[in-house]
């Protein structure tokens, strides 16, 4: 039963995989990997291009976006930018980042259902209920890294806090949150 546990991921990481491949490219990975960009190249978050597009007396509410960007927290952000710098720039790049924090999600549900004690059929089937789950496996092929990533990072902290609890329950609540 301890291999069978490996094909939810296997089959999550084909799916995704083939999401990453095939859909078209959105709004959202244009824009959000440009905010990362700009902070490889300029050092600050914002969209320098934009003041090209329409000029701020047009819209007035875009004055100093082309600066400063606040629209979303800045971990994804920052996340992206730290991936390209290392990895690249690139749709693809950008995709598999996504995918990776879907993969991170899969397996903190994992460690949640094993520290609740479900049998390990259970766990099996909710694992791979989950993997081949299509919403769960477009957002995270979409380079719209939000989504995924506050999923992600949200079930690992329900996974820190039960794995934590019976030792210490403050540090549990520390390192769960």
């Amino acid at each position: 039963m301890k291999k069978l546990i490996l094909i939810p991921f296997a089959l999550y990481i084909f799916f995704a995989g083939a999401l990453i491949l095939v859909q078209k490219p959105n709004q959202d990975e244009m824009i959000q990997p440009n905010l990362a960009v700009s902070i490889i190249e300029h050092g600050y978050m914002g969209m320098p291009w934009v003041k090209d597009i329409i000029p701020v007396e047009y819209v007035p509410w875009w004055k100093g976006l082309d600066t400063h960007f606040y629209a979303q927290p800045p971990l994804g952000i920052l996340a992206e930018a730290a991936w390209f710098k290392i990895f690249g720039v690139g749709l693809f790049r950008l995709r598999m980042l996504s995918a990776l924090f879907g993969l991170l999600g899969l397996f903190a549900w994992f460690k949640i259902l094993e520290k609740l004690g479900f049998d390990r059929k259970v766990i099996f089937l909710a694992i791979l209920m989950i993997s081949v789950d299509f919403i769960y496996n477009r957002q995270a092929a979409n380079g719209r890294l939000f989504d995924i990533m506050s999923a992600a990072l949200s079930f690992s902290a329900w996974a820190v806090f039960l794995n934590l609890r019976e030792k210490s329950f403050r540090n549990a609540l520390l390192a769960g949150n």
